[in-house]
């Protein structure tokens, strides 16, 4: 692979500005359509001569890169996986494990589901690298009372991304959410970690103590008013399709989920404060078979309520 000037070594490069795009950069070289270095730097807002230092610290990292014969670049052997997303093949390797574990093609598809483990392993280092050092700001900010920023902060509500101003005040579900009180809105909320890009610490205290509420997330990370804890549930069947969805966007719900092996569907049965999380879910399916609601009456007015508008 063509390089410009030296070798960076992996200490030099690894630093809070480039550990998001690093991870990034993996990503994106281990997916078709394969890319020159001048539509990696557009596509990660970067020169490409910060591209190529990215690259060599992806090398450092034990990564083979490689070049197709049009130029393009990208991570050697990771077209064997483009079968299965991470999600997929995670979800395949915890069913063998826990219903066939004695079986005998068990260990040959283990063995091809991991293939590229360690690679993964490196990538999810990166990103636990960020996440680290978000958590680190952010505690810090909680301890000394003073506001932050949450940079480009992905809503899947709204499909938007912004920047947040706002007030920490602890986290949920073992530190995968963030309970805040926004500024702008006047609201406490809660936000996904892994949507948060990096944080900000603003040396301003907190404005607004006295409107702070304390927050108990559902199984959607919503909360009702007052942190009241509704008696509500959502029960309903879904394809393994709908599952690996459902757990990529909405993890505090993996633990109300239950394979059904005769049925090789699963079964959600878990509370919930709002349904409005819960309605879009559903609605995001063209198939009726993906999602086969179930039980609660007051969750079946809600999803009829919504097909109304």
């Amino acid at each position: 692979m063509a390089r410009q000037g030296r070798t960076r070594t992996a200490k030099e490069d690894f630093n809070q500005h480039s550990v998001e795009r690093v991870f990034r950069l993996i990503r994106l070289m281990k997916q078709i359509p394969r890319r020159s270095t001048e539509e990696l730097a557009a596509c990660l807002e970067v020169s490409v001569r910060s591209v190529y230092r990215y690259l060599n610290l992806i090398e450092n990292l034990g990564f083979t890169l490689d070049r197709d014969s049009n130029g393009n670049l990208f991570i050697a052997g990771s077209e064997l996986k483009e079968s299965f997303t991470d999600d997929e093949a995670g979800l395949l390797r915890e069913l063998l494990l826990r219903h066939v574990p004695s079986h005998h093609l068990a260990k040959s598809i283990l063995t091809k589901l991991d293939v590229f483990s360690d690679e993964a392993g490196m990538a999810d280092a990166l990103l636990e690298a960020s996440f680290a050092q978000s958590l680190s700001r952010l505690m810090d900010a909680i301890h000394r009372g003073v506001q932050v920023e949450l940079v480009k902060y992905h809503s899947a509500h709204s499909g938007t991304t912004s920047n947040r101003l706002v007030e920490p005040i602890g986290f949920a579900a073992n530190l995968s959410l963030l309970s805040a009180f926004e500024c702008q809105t006047q609201q406490t909320k809660f936000y996904r970690m892994d949507r948060i890009s990096s944080v900000r610490t603003l040396e301003l205290k907190h404005a607004f103590s006295r409107m702070h509420r304390d927050l108990h997330p559902d199984m959607f990370g919503f909360a009702l008013e007052g942190g009241r804890v509704e008696e509500e549930r959502v029960q309903a069947s879904l394809s393994m399709k709908a599952a690996l969805i459902l757990r990529s966007e909405y993890p505090l719900a993996i633990p109300f989920l239950t394979f059904v092996e005769d049925q090789e569907r699963f079964e959600l049965d878990g509370p919930v404060a709002d349904f409005r999380a819960a309605v879009r879910f559903v609605r995001g399916f063209s198939d009726a078979d993906d999602v086969r609601v179930q039980g609660n009456a007051a969750f079946v007015k809600a999803l009829q309520k919504a097909q109304r508008f």
